[in-house]
């Protein structure tokens, strides 16, 4: 529950899985805007050496996946800091069906990739949004959905290679984003 008494924001504190996590404006305000309708597919193929950029969508084998948005979530901002020379990446992502069959979805499917230093990160940090994260399951056809999805990133990292997978733990279809952060 968030209630805004004058300039104060009062936050109500949400325990997920273990992890105790603050819902701010920063971080949450691309979410509690209208809905967002899918963006033009990019024009670059969202490839590993062709990126798509933020709020550009990619399609993977009748599935469109689209990076909204992505920033840094400030130290502070949750009872539970990242470890020492890390910081949190959140991703808001959206995902469209419309494959003839369900599809399966989750946090585990995005991972990232430091491009200037080589580190890859994999560790998401799922729960860090309570009611805002993208959880996983089965995507019917036809619908759509959209969450927040955390990865633990050096704190250091500028140029990264965002990566949704539709195999996370083998073969799959890959696409891809380039996110360049301030």
């Amino acid at each position: 529950m968030v209630r805004r008494v004058g300039l104060t924001l009062v936050v109500a504190i949400a325990i997920v899985g273990g992890l105790i996590a603050l819902r701010t404006p920063a971080v949450t305000g691309a979410l509690q805007a209208s809905p967002v309708a899918a963006s033009p597919v990019a024009t670059g193929d969202g490839s590993r050496t062709n990126p798509a950029q933020m709020g550009q969508s990619v399609r993977l084998s009748g599935m469109t996946v689209t990076l909204l948005a992505a920033e840094v979530v400030p130290p502070g901002t949750y009872l539970v800091d990242p470890d020492p020379g890390m910081a949190y990446l959140a991703l808001d992502v959206r995902i469209d069906n419309a494959n003839p069959d369900p599809i399966s979805y989750g946090p585990d499917h995005f991972d990232a990739k430091d491009i200037d230093q080589g580190y890859e990160f994999t560790n998401t940090a799922g729960s860090m949004f309570a009611d805002l994260r993208l959880n996983s399951g089965e995507l019917a056809v036809g619908d759509f959905v959209r969450g927040m999805v955390v990865i633990d990133i050096k704190a250091d990292s500028r140029r990264l290679l965002v990566r949704f997978t539709t195999e996370p733990y083998g073969e799959g279809l890959e696409g891809f984003w380039l996110v360049t952060l301030s």
